[in-house]
């Protein structure tokens, strides 16, 4: 019943039989939950010159049955499965599951009953016998789980059947640590033929202990190398535990296989993109659409891997392809695809363009308050400073804890409406003041935060007449002088207060005071000739 890999599948991967190692793979892939791609198979190696259609009719029925809960069909699969072979036992344990769905447990029974009689030694229709049991009701048939369960360790003890389901009930009890004890029984049994096993111990070790479950699938794969469904999931773990650059390159080697699917491939460029390989994850993803034109997540991907490389022009002509596209069952649209593409578009300086794919970020996403600090940048890049500073105030308001960060750009929103001269009677600039007297008592050692009060001082004051800024920048020399280096470092901070300050006392006829800061200008800019010319100058 289990797949036993070899080189072989490599060195005839060009017959349909060697690409999907018969039913083998199909019954790992259906052993493991993956219904759809076990079905792919089993469709696809039906005609196999060696393949069991009995048994492939079972499966494709018990797939059918668990994914489009389709009973009718089914029931057709199964009743097609005996017809072909009498004596394949798991037919009759799939009309006992319908039966049990049913709620005709004397019916299962009887089915059940058949499936024995056909083959009382197969250890793995007894196990599936209990499961189907334990898939209606572990409770209501408790005993009888138990009974068949008995039966498969009867026909063959070493079989892993039997120890698999005993680990999949304690699984979902949540009882992880003993589950993974029964898939290890399992594996002692045959572990070269028990991948189910291994995958499930995976699965449920995972939840304990990460690295533990990624060592396991690394054993699986010293022992089948080729196994594509090993290659996967070992793939999958690296990524669920964030090892991004180990899921990629492991990965990298899935598709390799013959045996991946067309779906992994599109899951191979959206790893690449995690792990930064963004040239790669265009390439590739320019590969795919070529196959697949309409691919929603290609054309994503193909966007943010431009986006990421910076290659604004051809970002934004990509990104305004996939705008258009449209979302698949599986993807849509999300908000992060709308701020990439205004970040793309506010790049490119297109700003209204950018607002609008802010805008559209907002109707998907009205409680992502970080959108309106993209929204106001972009109005800032237009200059239109009133709707800058109205976005950035909607993100203050909504914010749940707005940082000193924050609040110092906020300041700047309204230090930008004082210079443009749209603040009529004053209430931006008090408005920023307050807000930085707050920060400045927050950071009473950062000289940036003082700076900017004191611009919004001296943008108010723009003549340095009336000395409403003197304080402030006092203030901000105060905390410049706090670090020496500040001298030479932030030179162009000293001279903004120190030409203020000059200006101010110059006008008000304090000559002996405007010299001082004049000369303390000078310190320094000290190449400044023609001011050195003009403190010589005053008297």
């Amino acid at each position: 019943m289990k797949a036993k890999f070899a080189l072989s599948l490599f060195l005839a991967a060009a017959s349909l039989t060697a690409w999907a190692q018969g039913q083998k793979d199909a019954i790992e892939y259906f052993e493991c939950g993956k219904m759809e791609e076990a079905k792919i198979l089993f469709e696809r190696t039906l005609n196999d010159a060696d393949a069991n259609k009995s048994k492939a009719k079972y499966y494709l029925g018990a797939i059918a049955l668990a994914t489009e809960n389709d009973a009718a069909k089914a029931k057709a699969l199964f009743d097609e499965g005996i017809a072909l072979d009498p004596k394949e036992g798991l037919n009759y344990v799939g009309l006992g599951s319908i039966a049990l769905k049913n709620g005709n447990a004397a019916a299962a029974e009887d089915h059940f009953k058949q499936a024995g009689d056909a083959d009382s030694k197969d250890a793995e229709v007894q196990a599936a016998i209990a499961r189907e049991y334990f898939n209606a009701d572990p409770v209501a048939y408790a005993k009888q789980i138990e009974k068949y369960l008995k039966k498969a360790k009867k026909a063959d003890k070493d079989n892993p059947a039997a120890y698999v389901l005993e680990g999949d009930m304690l699984t979902a009890q949540k009882k992880w640590g003993e589950a993974a004890g029964y898939y290890e029984m399992a594996i002692q049994f045959d572990n070269d033929d028990a991948q189910e096993a291994y995958v499930k111990y995976a699965d449920t070790y995972f939840n304990i202990n990460p690295d533990e479950a990624i060592r396991k699938l690394q054993e699986l794969l010293r022992i089948v190398p080729n196994s594509a469904l090993a290659q996967h999931e070992i793939a999958e773990k690296y990524y669920d535990n964030h090892q991004i650059p180990e899921a990629t390159a492991a990965y990298g080697e899935y598709i390799k296989n013959p045996n991946h699917f067309a779906k992994d491939e599109e899951r191979y460029v959206f790893l690449l993109f995690a792990d930064d390989k963004f040239q790669q994850a265009y390439d590739e993803s320019q590969r795919l659409l070529r196959i697949n034109p309409q691919s929603f997540l290609m054309k994503r991907l193909a966007f943010r891997s431009k986006a990421a490389l910076k290659e604004w022009q051809a970002a934004a002509d990509l990104g305004a392809a996939f705008m258009q596209a449209t979302p698949d069952k599986n993807n849509k649209f999300v908000v992060s695809d709308y701020t990439n593409y205004g970040e793309v578009l506010s790049e490119l300086g297109r700003y209204d363009d950018a607002i609008v794919a802010y805008e559209n970020a907002l109707k998907v996403a009205p409680d992502k308050v970080e959108i309106y600090k993209d929204l106001s940048n972009a109005y800032m890049g237009k200059e239109d400073y009133q709707a800058s500073l109205a976005a950035y105030k909607s993100y203050i308001d909504m914010a749940e804890k707005p940082s000193t960060n924050d609040k110092y750009t906020l300041a700047g929103r309204y230090l930008n409406m004082v210079v443009s001269k749209q603040d009529p009677d004053g209430t931006y600039f008090r408005n920023g003041v307050e807000i930085m007297n707050e920060v400045c008592n927050l950071v009473p050692d950062d000289y940036r935060v003082f700076q900017r009060r004191a611009q919004l001082y001296l943008a108010a004051d723009e003549e340095s007449k009336t000395g409403i800024g003197v304080d402030a920048c006092k203030e901000l020399i105060r905390v410049l002088d706090l670090k020496p280096e500040n001298k030479t470092e932030h030179a162009s901070s000293y001279i903004q207060a120190y030409v203020y300050l000059a200006t101010y006392y110059y006008n008000s006829g304090d000559i002996a005071s405007a010299k001082e800061y004049y000369t303390r200008w000078l310190d320094v800019d000290p190449t400044n000739d023609a001011l050195r010319n003009y403190v010589n100058s005053l008297k």
